[in-house]
């Protein structure tokens, strides 16, 4: 019985917000907090990390808060320093704030408390990836990207060549 409330306070909350959205009351970002806040109450409201199942509803919390997180960046800065990569990172982030609030606690052997990280790390792996091709490409268009690498090469040679050496 109780899970059908949930469900049912959950559905009714999600087209409360849906509706005052179609009526131009919510921004489309307002929206994306509003549901990430019902999904977390709702996860709370089922004991949050005492039982292992109400993870499906701290999954969906995090993640609508990451792509609501990223497009505020993205209006506060018009797109300008924050680009796709810090995307994926926040979506990696969400899955971390899954592992560190839910998973750390409530999993019973290694293998279900620690998979969040899996996706959280291809997610920020990616992220970093992507962040770096798109500084490559604005430096690029300044002409800066001439000199990154034979720069590097120096560093690299000094770092080799000077750097802390090991007692043999």
């Amino acid at each position: 019985m109780q899970k059908n409330v949930s469900t049912g306070v959950l559905l009714v909350g999600i087209g409360f917000i849906l509706l005052l959205a179609q009526f131009g009351w919510l921004g489309d970002h307002l929206v994306l907090y509003f549901l990430s806040v019902g999904f977390f109450a709702v996860y709370k409201y089922l004991g949050a990390a005492k039982t292992y199942h109400n993870i499906g509803f701290l999954i969906p919390a995090t993640v609508l808060l990451a792509i609501a997180l990223f497009v505020d960046v993205q209006r506060l800065f018009n797109g300008w320093l924050f680009g796709a990569g810090w995307f994926f990172l926040l979506l990696g982030g969400a899955f971390l704030t899954v592992y560190q609030v839910h998973t750390k606690n409530a999993g019973t052997d290694k293998s279900s408390t620690i998979w969040p990280l899996y996706p959280a790390g291809a997610l920020v792996a990616f992220g970093i990836f992507i962040a770096i091709t798109e500084q490559l490409e604005t430096w690029k268009r300044f002409g800066i990207t001439n000199y990154v690498f034979p720069i590097a090469l120096i560093l690299v040679g000094l770092y080799l060549t000077f750097g802390k050496k090991k007692s043999t």
